[in-house]
């Protein structure tokens, strides 16, 4: 079975919107709805430790969460469901970590009795491997044990948990299965799990957390997701996920800045990234400013979430320590800004107006950035604008609509990729488009639509566009239109960055150009 999956229609991601790129293996945790027990249960002594699968429901977990969630497509506050396990009589829990991170209130019910409620909170998550350990008020708790053996194709296992619960009257449900592939890596929208099973034992939504057992009631893994549809399960390998738990009962997080998120990919596969349903409070993701609902579109310089999935990002986290400083780049929909700022390090701000009108704070530096400048016009005189000596390729007639002017190292390699920097300038007193209009025409296809912004100076009212990777390359555009204060006439204005020392060349076209 190939380590990423394929796209599968039809299927269903509980508390995910049908915009996400879907995949064939979806989150089972949150349920909404209540189905028939199809296992029983005989409650065990306290202190005792689970040795079949009938004495296994008094240590399994029932957990009921509330939180403000953004989703595609959706948002608000959610209740939803997931399921866990005991692995300690002092109230240490297993569960999946896209149950509990971002959450605002957590309860845990023994047994399925919700009379029988314990208050809980996180003390570790390792989101990549998507493990959590929780922690409930209490002592005496049965609890299970790790299976020891070698996990092999085959093996008979049972799901436990609460799928499709409903949360006043949540039911235990049991399934029974085998092992169809042991200890194999899988990526995914939302785990980067390096040792997975993948088994028959159904899951639902609901059965998030919830433990896979042998028949003796030892837990082999640790059940994540799964396709009902393809009666195809998968759940964190116990070789692996005990190592992790036992450094999460400590209190350590692993691979974590503190988001519970999705690889995001939209259709058209225009945009993708790291979308951010919920942040935890105090995370250093939250001391960033991370919001939910917000893409983070790059990490340390690379793009994230191309095939819609988390690999990239899982691998950037497992590579650093938790307090190493990361730089991001966000895409906030709500208010259509992009932002940059650091893990660890500075807030996020947008790069707006700040990195397109203001002049540099230092000197150019001389290594990254242009050594000299050189005034060129176009040819009816009417434009005027400061560009580097080395977009010596000028050409200036004018178009239909009014003086047109252009500069770039080579204007053909200009007009024919995105491997050549330069601008682009058009003044018209005739173009009676609105900013809007004029910034949906200027649009490439091969670029990600990395937002829209306003600013102003005393000559203009801007709006623009700014447009990434692309051709897949890490060039951007940045495509602006200027109305003039007395609205007499309209400035279009393109630029293409290709390396850092474009980003200096923004400042000084925007400052420098003229129009009479």
């Amino acid at each position: 079975m190939p380590a990423t999956n394929e796209p599968s229609e039809g299927v269903t991601k509980n508390k995910i919107a049908s915009g996400v790129s879907r995949r064939r293996f979806v989150r089972i945790g949150g349920g909404a709805a209540a189905v028939a027990m199809t296992g029983s249960s005989t409650p065990v002594a306290a202190q005792s430790a689970v040795a079949s699968v009938e004495e296994a429901q008094s240590a399994t977990v029932f957990i009921n969460i509330e939180g403000a969630y953004v989703y595609p497509e959706e948002e608000g506050e959610f209740a939803a469901t997931g399921s866990g396990f005991l692995i300690d009589p002092a109230g240490i829990a297993v569960t999946n970590d896209h149950v509990v991170t971002g959450m605002a209130t957590l309860r845990a019910y023994i047994g399925g009795a919700t009379d029988d409620r314990f208050n809980a909170r996180v003390i570790g998550v390792a989101p990549c491997s998507d493990l959590a350990v929780i922690e409930l008020d209490g002592e005496d708790f049965s609890y299970f044990e790790w299976y020891e053996n070698e996990v092999t194709e085959g093996l008979d296992v049972w799901s436990l948990g609460y799928p499709l619960a409903d949360p006043s009257d949540p039911e235990y449900v049991v399934t029974d299965g085998s092992v169809v592939e042991a200890n194999i890596p899988y990526e995914h929208q939302w785990a980067s799990v390096g040792s997975a099973i993948v088994h028959t034992a159904t899951t639902h939504p609901g059965n998030s957390g919830g433990p896979l057992v042998a028949e003796d009631g030892r837990v082999v893994g640790v059940n994540y997701g799964g396709n009902p549809d393809l009666n195809r399960n998968l759940a964190v390998s116990v070789d692996r996920g005990r190592r992790i738990i036992a450094r999460l009962q400590e209190g350590e997080s692993l691979h974590s800045i503190g988001i519970n998120g999705l690889g995001y990919r939209s259709e058209d596969g225009s945009l993708s990234g790291i979308w951010v349903v919920s942040v935890a409070s105090g995370s250093p993701a939250s001391r960033t400013g991370v919001q939910p609902g917000d893409i983070i579109v790059k990490m340390e310089g690379l793009s994230l979430g191309r095939d819609g999935l988390i690999t990239e990002y899982c691998q950037i986290l497992r590579s650093r320590y938790s307090d190493d400083v990361l730089a991001i780049q966000v895409l906030r929909l709500e208010t259509v800004e992009t932002l940059i700022g650091e893990i660890n390090g500075r807030e996020l701000e947008p790069i707006a107006a700040e990195t397109l009108i203001e002049e540099p704070s230092e000197e150019p530096d001389v290594e990254t950035g242009y050594s000299q400048y050189q005034t060129i016009v176009d040819e009816t005189e009417l434009i005027q604008v400061d560009v580097p000596v080395e977009w010596g390729d000028v050409a200036g007639d004018p178009l239909d609509v009014g003086p047109y002017l252009r500069a770039a190292p080579d204007l053909r390699e200009f007009h024919q990729g995105f491997d050549t920097p330069g601008v682009e300038i058009l003044a018209s007193s005739t173009l009676k488009l609105e900013p809007d209009s004029i910034l949906d025409q200027l649009v490439d296809a091969d670029c990600t639509d990395l937002g829209r912004g306003s600013f102003e100076d005393e000559r203009y009212g801007y709006q623009y566009q700014e447009l990434g990777r692309c051709g897949g390359t890490e060039t951007s555009l940045i495509n602006i239109v200027g109305v003039a204060v007395d609205r007499s006439y309209v400035v279009v204005i393109q630029m293409r960055l290709v390396t850092e020392q474009d980003i200096e060349a923004v400042h000084t076209i925007l400052s420098s150009f003229q129009v009479r």
